[in-house]
């Protein structure tokens, strides 16, 4: 699913993601992937991912300010996740555990986590839940930038306040 405000239950979903894709614009805001979907406010219990996933944008090299610059650095965080790609204020993912390998490349920063890629709000809950997947990521190259990659074995980025939210 893309975004999901609904229910699933005891599910378990195998298979492999390639997304081989460029972003839109340089104004695009996000990219969020997961094994079961991209963008959470609803509920996952009881689902199980056994699900490679990996996004890799076309590489553009240029040169910016006398720095190489690989994929596009100037738009997209991308939030990737083997449960979701994201969540929000009344998510929850509870019981579940994730056993895909997670691999993004080439725009501004990279959000990866074995259960969720990353947290726009502390109001979201992921409870009981484990990873054994292998996580790595790869941002477009922008010496100039700020931006860089969150990884964790759970969870990418903590977003507003999310320090709380993992039990």
């Amino acid at each position: 699913f893309g975004y999901m405000g609904a229910s699933i239950k005891d599910l378990s979903v195998h298979g492999n993601y390639k997304i081989l894709d460029r972003p839109d614009s340089a104004l695009a805001s996000w990219v969020q992937i997961g094994g079961i979907c991209g963008f959470l406010k609803g509920t996952v219990s009881g689902v199980h991912t056994d699900i490679s996933i990996t996004y890799e944008v076309g590489q553009e090299t240029t040169t910016l300010g006398g720095y190489p610059d690989r994929g596009f650095p100037e738009c997209c965080d991308t939030y990737i996740g083997g449960i979701a790609g994201s969540v929000t204020k009344g998510a929850e993912i509870t019981n579940c555990y994730s056993t895909g390998d997670i691999y993004g490349e080439g725009t501004r920063s990279i959000s990866a986590g074995g259960i969720a890629g990353g947290s726009r709000n502390k109001n979201a809950v992921i409870s009981y839940c484990y990873s054994s997947s292998d996580i790595t990521a790869q941002p477009g190259i922008d010496y100039n930038s700020d931006f860089d990659s969150a990884l964790g074995g759970i969870l990418g980025m903590a977003g507003v306040n999310g320090s709380d939210m993992c039990t």
